[in-house]
């Protein structure tokens, strides 16, 4: 999928329930261009307008005008790419949540 997602200028995920999904997440770190469904989990990741936009899932009409505008600004693609890069190398990489996962569930072991 990585080798697909670096040929591609854009990533679309309208996604409607809550949770952010990985192909969003391996998509940008690919530095395609994010586009996805406006939901609080997403608005962990995107903020509207800097490094991806948000729209409304159940508009058509929103998500295609949000391809448009992804594909006619290559600045914004490019600026975008950049900062989601750092992000997603800072705060998505696998080892080191691991490890805060095993932390958090060590500290939930009783204490002998």
């Amino acid at each position: 999928m990585a080798d697909v997602f670096r040929s591609a200028q854009i990533v679309v995920s309208p996604a409607i329930h809550d949770g952010t999904p990985n192909s969003l997440l391996e998509g940008m770190a690919c530095g395609c261009f994010p586009i996805a469904g406006d939901l609080e989990s997403i608005r962990e990741w995107i903020t509207h307008g800097q490094n991806g936009l948000l729209v409304n899932p159940n508009d058509p009409q929103a998500i295609a005008d949000a391809i448009l505008l992804a594909l006619e600004n290559k600045d914004l693609r490019r600026n975008a790419a950049g900062l989601n890069t750092n992000m997603i190398s800072t705060r998505a990489e696998y080892g080191m949540n691991m490890k805060k996962v095993a932390g958090f569930y060590e500290s939930l072991l009783p204490i002998p």
